[in-house]
């Protein structure tokens, strides 16, 4: 399993993002999140027949603070500037088609690579718009 995590230079026990490709998951289950983690990611590789059981979600109230969110490139690139928890680069890079990059703290910017390149963006929610939930780096 190929797979990139970038820790905080700050905080270095912090884990600002995590990337990997969903080509490169070969076992049945690949959490790219840990547990305590707002945003829960995984990436799932099964055979044909596998099945799961039907079953349901327990209501369960869950207290966050913060937000996350996790980007699946469908088709095109993005070159991605992530920054510490003070506001400090730490990498620039690209990523591609079926990559999935799950950013947990710090900040990010990215710039599109291709014409046409659509992603997903995941996040938790509710969303109260640009004005509470995002601030500028500078």
């Amino acid at each position: 399993m190929q797979k990139y995590k970038f820790y905080s230079v700050q905080y270095p026990d912090q884990v600002l993002a995590v990337i990997f490709n969903i080509d490169s998951v070969q076992e049945s289950r690949y959490n790219a999140s840990g547990d305590t983690e707002i945003l829960q990611v995984s990436a799932m590789c099964f055979s044909q027949g596998r099945a799961l059981k039907p079953h349901y979600h327990v209501p369960t109230e869950r207290v966050t603070v913060g937000t996350q969110e996790s980007w699946i490139v469908w088709q095109g690139r993005l070159g991605v500037t992530l920054y510490d928890l003070d506001q400090t680069v730490v990498g620039e890079f690209e990523i591609g088609a079926g990559d999935c990059m799950t950013l947990y703290q710090g900040g990010h910017a990215f710039t599109v690579q291709d014409h046409n390149t659509k992603i997903i963006e995941i996040k938790n929610g509710p969303y109260y718009g640009p004005e509470h939930d995002a601030k500028s780096i500078n």
